[in-house]
């Protein structure tokens, strides 16, 4: 559960960064699945559409100050979105690997060629 909180917290932290709002990083620990479930079902949705403006404004290199960070530090859009890329998959991969060493052994990988695939 703290890796999915820190997959669901990273949405939100990032929202707050972007949006130069403090983070609260203590909130992310103990919270049912249900709760995750719920604040993924906020926060997804704002951070992808903060990612599709940002590429569709053509804003990948802006700048902001992210006060999430002790001292504030500055990134670009795209690096922060390359980032959670990053660690968001590696973070779903620790949690699949969870899951299947607990006996949960019917989740798919989640490939997002194959998701994507599915869904064109």
């Amino acid at each position: 559960r703290s890796v999915l909180g820190r997959l669901v917290g990273q949405l939100a932290q990032w929202n707050a960064a972007v949006a130069q709002r403090t983070y609260d990083w203590d909130q992310e620990r103990g919270k049912s699945i249900s709760t995750l479930r719920r604040e993924l079902s906020e926060e997804g949705p704002a951070f992808l559409a903060q990612v599709r403006a940002t590429v569709d404004e053509g804003r990948l290199d802006d700048t902001f100050l992210d006060v999430t960070c002790d001292p504030p530090r500055v990134f670009t859009s795209g690096g922060m979105i390359a980032h959670v890329l990053t660690f968001a998959a590696v973070r779903r991969l620790v949690v699949l690997g969870a899951y299947e060493k607990l006996g949960v052994t019917d989740l798919e990988a989640g490939d997002p060629m194959e998701w994507v695939a599915r869904t064109a």
